[in-house]
């Protein structure tokens, strides 16, 4: 009777742990994937470059949209998405949350809503929305409207506008070449800085006289590049790719990593997002 009880109980543990195993082995497999991934995800080359595909977008009433990164794959929480509105004049009316956001018009003209104003803007502008500020964005005419929405991040320390501070004056940035700041590259634009947004950057970097802005390095905090212009060469660790625009590349925290310019005759042109 002993033996016939200790036989039960091995063979039940035996059960569990099978069990468990193969559950664990399903959970890591669902990680190979930019979209879904969890934040104790191994990152690499394979899932740290999302190059834009027209058949994976994701239909919508008001056009489509196509994920770059989701904020469960990010050690920060931030994301990056597209959005291409051409069948409605919007993807949702103005509504209000906690993340910070910000969207950066890749092509067409918005309308762009903050708080009860509302202003048009075009293509290479941004406009930050505030945590918790009534804002919404639709076409302001019938051509379609492409743009970036970064979403999410960390909240910083730094001094920023109190709420009734925050309007679309100073919510809307346009791209200006007198505005530009020269670098031995190149030169580089601030959309977003972060003293303004609570740590939410976006920078506009150009390449044009040297390679790039920097040999391969390693910082503290995560970090988004969005390839705008040109063709270039990814470095994330000890893994290279050869990337083309409208490709986006995640850095994670500390990892050793850089961009390149592979043709010396054509510029490059991407967007830089810190959270």
């Amino acid at each position: 009777m002993k033996k016939t009880g200790v036989t039960i109980c091995f063979t039940l543990c035996y059960v569990m742990f099978m069990t468990m195993f193969e559950m664990c082995g399903s959970r890591a497999a669902s990680t190979n994937d930019n979209t879904t991934a969890t934040k104790s995800t191994e990152y690499g080359m394979d899932n740290c470059v999302a190059s834009f595909a027209q058949e994976r977008v994701e239909p919508t009433d008001a056009g489509w949209m196509f994920w770059f990164f989701r904020d469960s794959f990010t050690e920060s929480g931030i994301n990056l998405k597209m959005s291409y509105v051409d069948k409605e004049t919007a993807m949702h009316p103005p509504h209000k949350h906690f993340d910070k956001e910000i969207f950066y018009i890749l092509e067409g003209e918005a309308e762009v809503y903050l708080e009860g104003a509302t202003r048009v803007i075009g293509t290479n502008s941004s406009f930050f929305c505030p945590s918790n500020m009534m804002h919404g964005i639709k076409r302001a005419n019938d051509q379609p409207l492409k743009y970036l929405v970064i979403r999410g991040g960390q909240k910083s320390d730094v001094t920023t506008p109190q709420e009734g501070e925050f309007t679309l004056d100073n919510c809307v940035t346009e791209f200006s070449e007198q505005n530009v700041q020269v670098a031995k590259t190149g030169w580089y634009f601030w959309f977003a800085p972060k003293k303004f947004t609570e740590g939410l950057n976006l920078k506009m970097t150009y390449v044009d006289k040297l390679t790039g802005t920097h040999e391969p390095h390693q910082h503290s905090g995560d970090e988004i590049i969005c390839l705008l212009e040109g063709e270039g060469e990814v470095f994330i660790n000890n893994e290279s790719r050869i990337v083309s625009p409208n490709t986006a590349f995640y850095y994670p925290d500390s990892s050793l990593h850089c961009l390149k310019r592979t043709n010396l005759e054509v510029p490059v042109r991407y967007l830089v997002i810190n959270p």
